[in-house]
């Protein structure tokens, strides 16, 4: 049976050990929470970067709708332009060539003319209308896009901060266990701290 010194200096040194082996773990366990958080961190970056690209992209398509509508505000001018072209220069080929050409005539060409003009316009105003709708939605979809992305980024980092705080917490807790171990060792061998240092060093020393 090993004699009490002998027992003292190896329960110490073992308890040693393992309090440095915990401090480890420990510190371990902070550059995970460390490197945690930093990917978080990344990560929520990337995410709202992702997010304004994407409302980028949505208002550039509205931007196109609108854009398009301007094209066919444009057609649609030159359209009514050459219709009222057309019916002036009708009307006075018919007048030029019998000065007496009945109302009939003429009433038949001006409604040619104003039915030619209304249906364009039907036709404009469904695709202005399309177009529009259009660029709504689109606008629509870029603001959802864009508080998506920063309701993910932040929780990105909520998560990330909440699980380096958790591994933070089991380093705490790690070393504080460690060191009561420790300092429980040192009493349950019914010595003083000054003899156990003093023992441990005479050990080490001549090991």
């Amino acid at each position: 049976m090993a004699d009490p010194l002998t027992y003292a200096i190896v329960s110490g040194v073992s308890s040693t050990v393992s309090y440095l082996g915990a401090r480890e773990e420990a510190k371990q366990l902070e550059e995970n929470a460390d490197a945690v958080q930093t990917a978080a961190q990344y990560n929520s970056r990337v995410e709202l970067n992702n997010g304004i690209g994407r409302f980028q992209d949505k208002k550039f398509q509205s931007s196109v709708a609108l854009a398009n509508i301007g094209l066919l505000n444009q057609q649609h001018d030159l359209k009514n332009r050459n219709e009222l072209k057309t019916f002036k220069k009708n009307y006075a080929e018919v007048v030029s060539r019998n000065p007496r050409v009945s109302l009939d005539v003429l009433d038949a060409l001006e409604q040619e003319a104003f039915d030619a003009i209304k249906s364009g316009n039907s036709e404009y105003v469904s695709q202005v209308s399309s177009l529009s709708a259009q660029a709504t939605e689109y606008d629509r979809q870029a603001e959802v896009e864009l508080m998506n992305s920063r309701a993910s980024s932040t929780n990105i980092l909520y998560q990330g901060a909440n699980e380096a705080r958790g591994l933070r917490a089991q380093a705490s807790n790690k070393r504080f266990s460690a060191g009561a171990q420790l300092l429980g060792s040192f009493a349950m061998t019914g010595m003083n701290y000054e003899s156990k240092c003093f023992y441990v060093w005479i050990y080490a020393t001549t090991s």
